[in-house]
């Protein structure tokens, strides 16, 4: 490994659309070739618990981008602009390009709650997914960009790819049965998931269909794999490769059956875990299994990164010790909500409390013997204790927020 960087590094997050953690070979997935994500992971410190802040496109990708929790910024979901003369936001690429002096570029999928035209960043390739702009030719310019970049100011580039997103279309324009493929590939196609619900599916199909679908949702991964690794191998030939940081994430995750579920937006583990990998050539890959990481901290994460402040109201924690063998003063719980705050979760260690504020129920679930979320606990006696403890946790957290107006409406629609 190298040693520590004399200048502000240069930053590259690459990040893709609705990819759960447990999808990807390095993490455990046998129902997928992810030569590309897994060298991406073993080369990394990953973090084996880290979550969305909303399991949906637009509020989690304005966390990365302004630091800024769904309830400041009313971004709870999809589509949603911030309304900027209440919430004044701060984005990355200015704040970074002001306090650090760099280029900030952008490619790629936006999806972010403040107009490109309103940000820091300087777009290098456009974002329509079809033909000359789809994750193919958008990862062929990102390795241009690596090889042939020299500058004298450090940068930030951001590179956003669509897939596996386009299953959610491929769900809801096609019976997985249509064209009989699913019957002639039955041998080949993925089990139902162990936590499967018939008496919730969202659909009517056949269990052959169910098992269509997950065999979809895993080719559209090995689709982005090739996309993703070849920008990692630029990454890996590019001259500035010793004074880079490479960070590789997902915006939320997606449903494969999981509880009778089809895509993403939900309180469960397939649509909130989510993939992060830190490549950073003064520190030694690890696979960190323990500490609660949000996409919360991103923000905060890269302006450490840089050397620059954190921007504005922007209370969350820099994983960038834990990527360099610390730990220091950590948190212990970490809250997700869902679209619209109809849910709040809490974790602390090996717990899970799903609030819902529609009737004000909660379920509590033990992720480490039931990681399936198919035993709830929140009746059991035995567990009374860490129920009352983690509700107390989500109360203490919602009555410390700062609420903007429009996640004020949020609350109240479930009241």
């Amino acid at each position: 490994m190298a040693g520590k960087m004399s200048r502000r590094p240069n930053i590259v997050f690459v990040h893709v659309d609705q990819l759960k953690q447990s999808a990807i070979g390095a993490c455990g997935c046998e129902r997928v070739r992810t030569p590309g994500m897994d060298r991406i992971m073993n080369d990394a410190v990953s973090f084996d618990r880290y979550y969305a802040t909303v399991p949906v496109c637009v509020p989690s990708r304005t966390s990365w981008y302004t630091g800024l929790e769904p309830d400041q910024s009313g971004i709870t979901e999809n589509p949603r602009w911030i309304d900027r003369e209440e919430v004044h936001p701060t984005d990355l690429g200015t704040w970074l390009r002001d306090r650090g002096g760099y280029d900030s570029y952008y490619m790629g999928k936006w999806h972010i709650a403040i107009k490109p035209q309103e940000c820091g960043f300087e777009q290098l390739h456009g974002s329509n997914p079809v033909g000359e702009y789809g994750d193919t030719a958008l990862a062929r310019a990102a390795e241009d960009f690596l090889l042939n970049h020299r500058g004298e100011r450090p940068f930030f580039l951001s590179v956003g790819l669509l897939n596996p997103h386009d299953i959610c279309y491929w769900s809801f324009r096609y019976s997985p049965g249509k064209f009989g493929i699913a019957d002639r590939i039955r041998d080949r196609l993925p089990p139902l998931p162990p936590n499967f619900d018939p008496e919730r599916a969202a659909t009517d199909w056949t269990e052959l269909e169910w098992r269509f679908y997950a065999h979809a949702y895993f080719r559209f991964v090995e689709m982005i794999d090739g996309d993703l690794g070849r920008i990692y191998r630029a990454f890996q030939r590019s001259p500035e490769r010793d004074r880079t940081i490479f960070i590789f994430s997902s915006d939320h995750g997606q449903a494969s059956g999981e509880h009778g579920h089809l895509t993403k937006g939900t309180p469960y583990e397939h649509s909130l875990r989510i993939p992060l990998a830190v490549v950073d050539p003064s520190a030694a890959p690890r696979r960190d299994r323990t500490h609660l990481v949000s996409g919360l901290d991103m923000a905060p994460t890269i302006c450490d990164y840089a050397g620059v402040e954190r921007m504005p109201r922007n209370h969350d924690m820099s994983f960038r010790p834990l990527v360099e063998g610390g730990a220091g003063d950590w948190r212990e719980w970490l809250v997700a909500s869902t679209p619209r705050m109809k849910h709040r979760v809490i974790y602390r260690g090996d717990f899970k409390l799903i609030h819902e504020r529609r009737g004000e129920t909660d379920r509590l679930f033990n992720l480490k013997d039931d990681p399936w979320e198919m035993r709830d606990l929140a009746d059991d006696p035995a567990h009374a204790s860490v129920l009352r403890e983690l509700r107390a946790l989500r109360e203490e957290y919602d009555e410390s927020r700062e609420v903007c107006r429009m996640a004020q409406e949020d609350f109240e629609r479930w009241e």
